[in-house]
């Protein structure tokens, strides 16, 4: 129970979904309760999965991106043929600064599920959010440009990487276009928010990204 607890707070924050003004303070939480199952003499291994994924992000969190990169890897080892894990955790290297091994395990996970499969356009999306830091803006958006159909508009990831390499490139007002879009499909979304949810081990990162959604139209608050 304390494995599964941990994981649904992780669950809300990765989505961002928590209302808490301080998330770190449950993301904490949830770190303490995952290091307890994963250490319990009953931990099976979908527990310790779950566990180690919890861990990543609390990792991540808290700053030590070298350990939420190897609680990523733990998980994806006690779970290699799973491409919901393998790409849920390719967020990890992305803002740990290894973009390139984000690259891997999204093409890993991509291997896993037939080409028509409605999560090839999240993959590909989060794909993008790796590229824009190896190659740049143009880059990323050629890879958005080429999802096609299915449900890739849903994606808040599409969205947000779509309106700042757009700013990026100098298309306002099509980035603009991307938050308006973004905001029919969570109205809560805002930079406050983006800031509270988003780590990176280069906070100038995050910094040109708040500058580019301030740009594209998402409102502060």
């Amino acid at each position: 129970l304390k494995a599964q607890y941990a994981g649904t707070i992780i669950w809300r924050f990765a989505r961002g979904w928590s209302d808490n003004e301080n998330p770190l303070e449950e993301v904490r939480q949830a770190g303490r309760l995952a290091r307890e199952a994963l250490f319990g003499p009953t931990a099976s291994p979908m527990m310790r999965v779950g566990a180690h994924i919890t861990l990543a992000y609390v990792n991540m969190a808290e700053r030590k991106f070298d350990q939420a990169v190897a609680e990523a890897e733990a998980a994806i080892a006690l779970a290699p043929y799973d491409g919901r894990i393998v790409y849920y955790l390719a967020e990890i290297p992305v803002v740990a600064g290894r973009p390139s091994l984000a690259l891997e395990w999204l093409e890993r996970a991509a291997a896993l599920y037939p080409e028509d499969d409605p999560r090839q356009p999240e993959l590909a999306s989060m794909k993008a959010y790796a590229v824009l830091q190896i190659d740049g803006p143009q880059a990323a958006l050629d890879i958005l440009d080429d999802i096609r159909g299915g449900d890739a508009v849903v994606f808040r990831t599409t969205y947000l990487v779509r309106a700042v390499t757009l700013v990026m490139l100098g298309r306002a007002d099509e980035a603009k276009a991307e938050i308006a879009k973004l905001r029919e499909l969570d109205p809560t979304w805002t930079r406050e928010k983006h800031r509270k949810r988003f780590f990176y081990v280069e906070p100038q990162f995050l910094d040109r990204s708040i500058q580019a959604l301030a740009i594209a139209g998402l409102p502060e608050k």
